[in-house]
Formats: C-alpha cells, structure tokens, sequence
C-alpha cells in the first residue's frame, strides 16, 4: 500500500510540476507576444497557430523538461549511491582492520593522501585518494578539526560493485603517521586503493619509500 501512495504522489508531483512549468512558459509566451502588440487584435489564423502548435509545443517541453530533471535524480543516485542505499541492496562491502602503525606518503597533485599501514597479522593495507582527508583533521584559524585517522581499529566501507570507497568508520585510538614519505616518482610501483600487500614487511616498504 505504501509504495502505490508513493508512487501516486511521485505521478501526481510530476503532473504538478509540469502544469507549473507550462503556465510559467505561457506566460511568457503570451508576454513575449504582447510585447509585438495586443494578441486578441491578431489575424484569426495567427492566433490558432499560437494554440494549436505553439502552446502543445511548450506543454510537451514542460513534460520532457520534468523528465530530464527526474532522470538526472535517478542517474545521480544511481553513480554516488549513499551507504544507505547501497545497505539496502546488498551492495556494502565492510572491511575490518587492526592496525599497528603507517606512514604516509605525501601527494603529488591533489590525488589525495596515501598510508601504508601495517595491520595486526604484520600484512601492509594500502590507502589512497581524496576520501581520506576528510579524516586526517583540519587548523585554519578558530577552525580546529581533529585528525580521526589513521587509527588502531577502523572499518572501510565500500560499493561492492566498483570498490570505490564511501566512508572510514574510526573504531579506536589515533595514532599518528610514523613519517610522511616523498611523492610516488613515475618509476613507483603504486597499489591499488585498498590493495593488502603480503609479500614484503611494513619495513621494507617504508625504506623503499623513504627513499
């Protein structure tokens, strides 16, 4: 029952809308018009082109200018799902880690920041991108917002479908970056965001980019 209320009040939303937009429009068709001279005072077959052609044409514009609006919604959400919506169609991936220490490397551009951190079971997490610095605090004047991570325990969650990351959820204390490594030169071998490396120590890795 709920969702044929909703769906009726979406229908009767757009219905609105587009009776919205057409008066609006015919509004100022017909202001446009009079600015030329008094439309009743116009030849009979130059107002019946006006009614006939002019005025389905704005209707039909108003219908198809709701439509753009109501697809580029539905396209919206669809690109940049929020976690909610993601939870609901069994799409969020959550990933636990317990950490030990990182350091970070300092970016290049504006790619955003990159940790290697080291987890409890001595594997190296890779981080990186623009969806971290939201989490790495900020001072600008009276403005003081505390780092959150990197942390002792923490969750990522992402889209299942694309692994594209939506929101770090800091479950423990912070600690801080160990060292802040010199930007990833092009001969680099860069991980993937969320990429687990298994095959050399958080030590190795730390001087191999410490450089």
């Amino acid at each position: 029952m709920k969702e044929y209320l909703a769906y009726f009040f979406k229908i009767l939303f757009a219905a609105l809308l587009v009776l919205g937009f057409f008066f609006l429009f015919t509004n100022l068709l017909f202001a446009a018009l009079n600015i030329l001279g008094d439309f009743d005072k116009w030849p009979r077959v130059a107002q019946m082109v006006v009614y006939s052609v002019i005025l389905p044409i704005l209707f039909f514009g108003a219908i198809y200018l709701v439509w753009k609006i109501d697809n580029y919604k539905k396209t919206k959400s669809q690109n940049f799902p929020s976690v909610e919506e993601l939870e609901n169609a069994g799409l969020l991936q959550r990933d636990h880690f317990r950490v030990l220490r990182a350091f970070q490397v300092d970016e290049f551009d504006d790619e955003g920041p990159h940790y290697f951190i080291e987890l409890e079971d001595k594997r190296v997490l890779f981080l990186s991108g623009q969806y971290i610095m939201e989490y790495e605090g900020y001072i600008d004047g009276d403005i003081n917002e505390p780092r959150t991570f990197p942390c002792v325990e923490f969750e990522i969650l992402r889209n299942r479908s694309n692994k594209d990351a939506m929101q770090i959820l800091c479950l423990g204390a912070v600690i801080e970056p160990e060292c802040l490594a010199p930007p990833f030169t092009p001969k680099d071998k860069i991980p993937q965001d969320g990429e687990i490396i298994s095959d050399r120590s958080y030590d190795e890795i730390r001087r191999e980019f410490e450089k």
